[in-house]
């Protein structure tokens, strides 16, 4: 659908369409563009799943519906919303970095559970990895869903305890919340690492590099703790999903770049969540990153953006620990680290490069950054003072 909003002030057009990177009609999207169609710089998801070919209309002056703007999908449903709503980034969508292991000892992991709770297992084979989840007492089933990642191998292995009569059963999800692929049953006494190779319908390679989400059934006594991958590397030293195969969208240039802004700043993360600032000495940053266990180093990174200018400067506190600044070409080679910055609360400071790097030759071109905590580090963003074409 197209719009063009009866507005004297602006020339706004919006645009509703399925998301680009999903097969079929999915995750029905509204699009703003502030310049008559030139650029379409901004958008935000009406609704996740299957949709239909939309249309839209705006209320009318002088009636209750003024000011409001109508999306109706077929017969199917019809969304009401405001451009307040449509320009606010709303809450951030945490997607998992690529990594070898996941558990759900691990604080990021966990997206949602139904009928299921958390518990220690004293099962001598799992003592590195003893948080699971079973189901609540007296119910028959129940599921376990992680938060999204990109699918890092289509070689994927499950920490699993199935006793006799319980059943577990894992689903591949796409972003739309399609189901890409389903197991048989699993079973076994707790299995640590077991290879899954009874996909329905063939295995997942297809989807590697792409963002998915992981869904546990389970009946009975069943138990799961968490899954791996093989051939994947160690947290932060992979940038496979950097590269420029099914990522086309790049960041325009600006001067500022919020931790939570439409369209987002943060790609992925790997032990990091954001968390709201109510610091007085921050006014204009409502949001930043910080370490889910600060007892483990974690990474915040961003997607390509067009480098705006020579200069890079970020807003941080890296507490107890430090925060290194990585910077990545288009293709996810490593280009430098930046000298660590270390202490209490640092606003627009100069990010310092190692080995006499310059951002000279990068300037307007897509980079990638990745935000490396330790400690009690916290990363709030990211500043160009001058921004190349001033």
């Amino acid at each position: 659908g197209l719009l063009r909003l009866d507005r004297d002030d602006a020339d706004i057009l919006l645009f509703s369409s399925p998301s680009a990177n999903l097969a079929g009609r999915k995750n029905i999207r509204v699009w703003v563009s502030f310049d008559g169609g030139k650029n379409w710089p901004l958008n935000r998801l009406i609704k996740r799943g299957p949709g239909n070919y939309t249309w839209m209309t705006q209320g009318r002056k002088g009636t209750p519906s003024e000011g409001f703007i109508y999306l109706l999908a077929g017969k199917d449903w019809m969304a009401r919303f405001n451009m307040a709503w449509l320009l606010d980034a709303g809450e951030p969508e945490l997607v998992l970095s690529k990594r070898s292991t996941y558990r759900f000892a691990d604080q990021d992991l966990l997206h949602s559970t139904e009928n299921a709770e958390a518990f220690t297992t004293g099962e001598q084979g799992l003592k590195d990895s003893p948080r699971g989840y079973r189901l609540k007492k007296g119910a028959e089933s129940g599921q376990v869903v992680t938060r999204r990642l990109v699918l890092p191998s289509g070689k994927m292995k499950v920490s699993y305890h199935v006793p006799e009569g319980g059943s577990l059963h894992l689903a591949i999800m796409d972003e739309s919340d399609t189901r890409l692929r389903d197991t048989h049953a699993l079973k076994g006494s707790y299995q640590r690492d077991r290879i899954i190779d009874n996909w329905q319908d063939g295995p997942i390679d297809e989807w590697v590099g792409k963002t998915v989400q992981v869904q546990f059934q389970l009946q009975g006594g069943a138990e799961v703790f968490g899954f791996a991958f093989a051939g994947v590397s160690s947290p932060g030293s992979d940038t496979a999903s950097i590269g420029p195969s099914d990522d086309r969208f790049v960041l325009p240039p600006r001067h500022n770049y919020a931790m939570v802004q439409n369209p987002p700043f943060v790609k992925s993360v790997e032990n990091s969540g954001p968390f709201e600032i109510k610091d007085d000495g921050q006014q204009d940053i409502r949001m930043g990153y910080r370490l889910q266990d600060p007892a483990r180093p974690g990474h915040v990174l961003t997607s390509k953006l067009s480098l705006p200018g020579r200069e890079m400067k970020v807003s941080c506190d890296a507490g107890s620990g430090s925060m290194v600044v990585s910077l990545f070409d288009e293709s996810g080679k490593l280009l430098n680290s930046s000298k660590p910055f270390q202490g209490g609360r640092k606003t627009r400071n100069l990010v310092e490069w190692t080995d006499g790097f310059t951002l000279d030759d990068h300037v307007s071109k897509p980079v990638t950054m990745r935000f490396e905590l330790t400690g009690g580090a916290k990363i709030y963003g990211l500043h160009f003072d001058r921004v190349f074409w001033e």
